[in-house]
């Protein structure tokens, strides 16, 4: 597990349950970085938080040795602000999110491609999902559902309706209407859209 705060990256063995700091490249201070695993690769994402319009891939080359990151990457953008990396997408392809659009930037080529565009009316954000053995409804999410759309995932607990709704639906049986609705809550593999 790796958690990063900007001047180095804390690392807990789960096998020795211990924890370590791992040193990361240096900066100016006028890059702010996002942790990822690319390729199987740990990594970081910079941005310039002075509006420069690239932004640089660093790999961490061997696990072992926080001395051999390399910047693999430098992609340029044309949008005024930096796009706000999501995550990792296939291999070598990282997920944005502007204000408009959800993108995927190839970063072997550079170039970017829009995946959806996002109703400027909804208040929608992507973020990274990752499967556990934990229940989502737990932790303060709750199943959403309207008439005329497929289940959501939003905050707050699941209600008395929706939690004998899903026992119904476990034991068997059927809703009121005698129909059952197909539950899609994935965007994709590994993320999550909230609306």
């Amino acid at each position: 597990m790796h958690w990063y705060n900007s001047k180095k990256i804390i690392v807990f063995d789960i096998g020795k349950e211990e924890f370590r700091k791992m040193a990361v490249p240096r900066t100016d201070g006028s890059i702010e970085r996002q942790l990822v695993c690319i390729n199987g690769c740990l990594s970081l994402v910079g941005f310039d938080k002075h509006g420069c319009s690239a932004f640089e891939v660093w790999v961490l080359g061997d696990y072992h040795n926080s001395a051999s990151w390399f910047k693999s990457f430098t992609v340029t953008y044309t949008s005024l602000a930096p796009p706000k990396l999501v995550g990792c997408w296939k291999n070598d392809e990282l997920l944005f999110q502007n204000s408009k659009n959800l993108l995927s930037c190839d970063l072997l080529s550079g170039s970017f491609e829009c995946l959806q565009s996002l109703d400027s009316e909804a208040d929608a954000t992507i973020f990274n999902y990752f499967e556990t053995f934990e229940s989502v409804y737990g932790c303060g999410v709750q199943e959403l559902q309207t008439n005329d759309s497929p289940s959501m995932m939003g905050y707050g607990g699941p209600t008395k309706a929706q939690k004998s709704s899903r026992e119904k639906q476990e034991k068997g049986e059927t809703q009121t209407d005698g129909s059952k609705k197909k539950k899609d809550n994935f965007l994709s593999v590994g993320f999550k859209l909230k609306l």
